[in-house]
């Protein structure tokens, strides 16, 4: 399984910023950490076939664990508090202490292309209301990246 991100930056850093579903796919990203206030916002694909030009770098060993468990089981993942799970020997870009994902698809519980997830580096409780955003631009997303492979 190959994985690729696509943050808010990615888009002109990579040569996306003039390919439309770059553009719109970063915009929805900027909107999910807007919406949440988390400081960290991407997408991740679990297929390369859906792969943009528009990637950057996979995330480290501890979000990739939580964003394909929301791929896998095509529903949200929320952490709130994960100080119990950080060893001190971590990097510190890969202390994630809370962290929401929403999977990539049309249709609830249907088969996810990634998920778009948010993440901050200390606890919070994230509200019905941010995951529900979530789920509702992670839908935008899919319908993004189905109607360009269509």
């Amino acid at each position: 399984m190959n994985s690729f991100d696509i943050t808010p930056n990615a888009a002109a850093s990579l040569g996306g910023a003039h390919d439309p579903l770059c553009q719109a796919i970063a915009r929805l990203v900027d909107l999910a950490g807007s919406a949440t206030g988390a400081p960290i916002a991407y997408v991740w694909l679990v297929d390369d076939a859906a792969r943009p030009d528009c990637t950057t770098a996979r995330p480290g060993p501890r979000l990739r664990e939580h964003t394909r468990r929301v791929a896998e089981t095509g529903q949200p993942v929320v952490v709130h508090d994960g100080y119990a799970d950080i060893e001190p020997s971590q990097p510190h870009f890969e202390r994630v202490v809370a962290f929401v994902g929403a999977p990539l698809s049309r249709e609830e519980g249907g088969p996810a292309l990634g998920a778009l997830c948010v993440v901050d580096r200390r606890p919070r409780l994230w509200t019905t209301e941010e995951v529900a955003t979530l789920e509702t631009l992670a839908r935008a997303i899919a319908g993004e990246l189905e109607l360009s492979a269509a």
